[in-house]
């Protein structure tokens, strides 16, 4: 029997270290990433607003974040904040996957989901060991609770399996 370990990963590389080119700026000097929006003014932004290598974010706060594009996440009068920040693709847009303005917001929404993991400290690894107790496999540093099972039964395919810890993987 295969055991499963979930486990929560406090060492998690921010999701702006690893993903290559967007950087999230807040517009709230309570934030480490804060810019001022003045920064963020003239021609070029307005362009980069247009084509989809930088969008608006809101921001949304009641014990846990929600960072998302410009009103599509939680909205509430006291615990929202409608333009509360921007997504800016940092590096040339030639080097980005998506070449439409649908197919960006579609990846700078992914790259949300992940940011908002990781400030809310959603992040989590697995251990798989083999009968003797012996690691079969160890990973961490995951934002999404659906990679890991698409990890795990690479390893798991046809074993009976034990799970240990406090994360059910149905």
């Amino acid at each position: 029997m295969r055991t499963v370990e979930i486990w929560h990963d406090q060492d998690a590389p921010n999701p702006m270290d690893n993903d290559g080119s967007w950087k999230l700026y807040s517009f709230s000097t309570r934030h480490v990433n804060f810019k001022h929006p003045d920064e963020f003014r003239g021609i070029g932004f307005t362009r980069k607003l247009q084509v989809g290598t930088a969008f608006l974010l809101s921001y949304y706060e009641h014990g846990n974040c929600v960072w998302s594009l410009r009103n599509e996440g939680p909205q509430c009068q006291w615990d929202s904040v409608r333009t509360a920040g921007i997504l800016v693709w940092e590096e040339s847009p030639s080097n980005m996957g998506a070449k439409t303005l649908e197919e960006r917001a579609k990846d700078a929404r992914a790259f949300l989901k992940d940011y908002t993991a990781y400030c809310n400290g959603e992040c989590y690894g697995y251990t798989i060991t083999d009968e003797q107790g012996e690691i079969i496999n160890s990973c961490g540093g995951y934002f999404d609770l659906d990679w890991i099972k698409e990890e795990i039964a690479l390893y798991t395919a046809g074993q009976e399996t034990k799970q240990v810890g406090d994360i059910q993987l149905v």
